[in-house]
Formats: C-alpha cells, sequence, structure tokens
C-alpha cells in the first residue's frame, strides 16, 4: 500500500470528504490504495452528505431529521475508525465538520 499524506477525514460540500492534511487538497481514495469495498463505502457516506446540500441558501444546508444524521454521523466515525485501524492513528486526523 502506498504511504498517504497525513490524511484529514472532513465532510466538505463540493468536495470529497478526504483531504492531504497539509495540503488542503482533496484526495480520492484509489490515490493512496484503500481497498475498494471501503472507497465505495466513503463515497456513499460522502454522497449523503452531499445530498443535504441546500443550493439556493447553503446556511440552511441539513439533515432531514436528527435521527438521520445520528446514522450519518455514527457512519463516518466507524469509518473513521477502519481508517486509523489500516493507515494508523498517526495518519489519520478529523477535520471540522465531523
Amino acid at each position: 500500500m502506498a504511504q498517504p499524506p497525513i490524511l484529514r477525514f472532513s465532510p466538505e460540500y463540493g468536495g470529497g470528504p478526504l483531504w492531504d492534511h497539509a495540503e488542503g487538497y482533496c484526495l480520492e481514495p484509489a490515490a493512496f490504495g484503500i481497498p475498494d469495498d471501503l472507497a465505495e463505502r466513503i463515497r456513499r457516506w460522502d454522497d449523503t452528505y452531499q445530498a443535504t446540500l441546500n443550493p439556493d441558501y447553503p446556511p440552511d444546508s441539513r439533515f432531514p431529521d436528527a435521527a438521520a444524521e445520528a446514522v450519518w454521523q455514527a457512519e463516518g466515525e466507524a469509518i473513521f475508525q477502519v481508517l486509523t485501524d489500516l493507515l494508523g492513528a498517526d495518519r489519520v486526523r478529523c477535520g471540522p465538520g465531523f
């Protein structure tokens, strides 16, 4: 597995949830060799977040209800743990928005 830069796991509208922590640019999961099933899981999780965007007034963007947000948050925490286990705790950070 290729050694990635320090990874920031942080959902952002219009970008993916994986970022180069030092350089601040968005990363594709395949760029550092994570398993396809994990990359797909991350994509689905991010799609759920992106669907909450209110393009007419972004500050009003939100989940439809607290239960949906809690499910999304729990999945994000699980993904973060898998990334940490896979890459090492010293290689993964949580960013703002998560």
